[in-house]
């Protein structure tokens, strides 16, 4: 997913050295566009310069799974997705004002990929046979990515559960 993202060229992929040139007035500008920094606080700028940074390098995903039937058999599905976020993502005013087409980004950024699909009865002793393998998987989740520029990349993670009639959300920050 990343690969595709960067690909697509939709992705802030600042180096250290454009964070490092940022003028102090640019760090607190973007800071407060971002919501995370307000006038009144007293922080050293190499603070700030370190928050936009970190903030600007955090993609959140969300991994979604359900029970379905499909031609009375029944599936697991587990399906993983990136959150749109205009920290990490350029948004679509910015694309147009650099020459690019007119794309809409929440849709490419939110397209699913299927993490993992299994046929299985809609009970839970068959749903809790997948456990070990996401189980398996967290461990790999704390692996920083690196994009294009060299620069890593912090996942953080969502888990939602359910269907259109039955919606559970589980909010997991690893």
């Amino acid at each position: 997913m990343l690969k595709r993202r960067q690909e697509h060229g939709l992705m802030r992929d600042h180096n250290d050295l454009h964070y490092t040139n940022l003028p102090e007035h640019k760090i607190k500008n973007r800071l407060k566009e971002l919501v995370e920094v307000e006038d009144s606080e007293d922080t050293d700028i190499e603070s700030l310069r370190k928050r936009l940074k970190d903030v600007e390098s955090t993609r959140h995903l969300m991994i979604w799974h359900d029970n379905s039937t499909i031609l009375n058999h029944g599936y697991h599905l587990v399906m993983v997705a990136a959150i749109y976020d205009f920290a990490i993502y350029f948004t679509k005013d910015e694309l147009v004002a650099a020459g690019r087409e007119n794309l809409d980004i929440h849709t490419i950024v939110e397209m699913s990929q299927i993490y993992i699909m299994g046929r299985c009865i809609s009970s839970e002793a068959e749903n809790i046979a997948y456990v070990d393998t996401r189980r398996d998987d967290l461990p790999d989740l704390r692996i920083k990515l690196t994009t294009e520029n060299q620069n890593e990349l912090q996942e953080t993670i969502r888990f939602f559960e359910g269907g259109r009639s039955s919606w559970r959300e589980t909010w997991w920050l690893c």
